[in-house]
This record gives C-alpha cells, structure tokens and sequence, in this order.
C-alpha cells in the first residue's frame, strides 16, 4: 500500500468515524425526542367542576376562551401514541392547558354531568385541540372505574 492510502487510512479512521459516530448518536437522541412531541388524539371522559360525579377524578385547569375551568378527568381512551393514560394525566395536571375550539363547542363545557371530549393534546404547546364536546354514555363510565 502507498504511503497516500495509510495517510488517508489514518484520516478516515480519526476524523471521519467520529464525525459519523456523533452524527448517528445526534440522530438516534433528536429521533427519541421527537416521539415525546407527537400529539395525542384521544377521548377524554371528564366533568367540568363543580360536580359530584367525578370528585375522585385527576383535575386538570383549562383556559377555554374568556373561561378558566377545572375538568375532573376521569380517563382518557386514546387512539395515538405510545404513552400510558397515567403518563398523559400527569403531564395535563402539572400545566393549565389551554382549549381550542369552536365557541359554539367550548359552551358545551358545562358542569355537572359526564362528558366524552374528543381532542387532540400538544403536550409541548400545553393545547387542547378539542373535537367534539358531548354527554358520556354509561358504558363510557363504567369503562372509566
């Protein structure tokens, strides 16, 4: 072998596999990241306070309009992600989240009965992207005990 190709040999080997080695390590922490900001769409079964049906439940603050609510989560039935249901309660407790929607939606957020919620969740932006605002069925409550 030449004396260019052990010289280039010795390059490669000192420079260039380290440069990739961190590149690929940048990539695989960039990837895990992003998975933690991919939204969730899911139903959440809750009641807006003040309400004695959901009194036990985990309470998240939402700012919906001009309105400043607590919803009494009772679960959340999600349809994407790879979170645990405990995961996603916890991060929705920890900050108000804010909701987004229709007026004529968010004046569905009233107390005291049960209500599915169809939304999606940001985590990263705190926002509740909600969908449908409607009264739970019984079964929807009894799969939430």
């Amino acid at each position: 072998m030449s004396i260019v190709g052990r010289i280039s040999g010795r390059i490669l080997g000192r420079i260039l596999l380290p440069v990739v080695g961190v590149l690929v390590t940048v990539g695989v922490a960039d990837a895990q990241d992003r998975r933690g900001r991919v939204p969730i769409e899911g139903d959440l079964i809750a009641c807006v306070q003040p309400s004695e049906e959901c009194r036990f439940a985990t309470p998240v603050r939402v700012k919906a309009g001009d309105r400043e609510l607590v919803l009494d989560v009772l679960n959340i039935r999600q349809i994407t992600n790879q979170l645990s249901v405990d995961q996603v309660l916890t991060e929705l407790r920890r900050f108000q989240q804010t909701a987004v929607a229709p007026p004529e939606i968010l004046a569905r957020l009233v107390p005291p009965k049960p209500l599915r919620i169809r939304a999606i969740i940001r985590m990263e932006s705190r926002t509740l992207f909600i969908q449908l605002v409607e009264p739970a069925s019984r079964v929807q409550l009894q799969l939430s005990e």
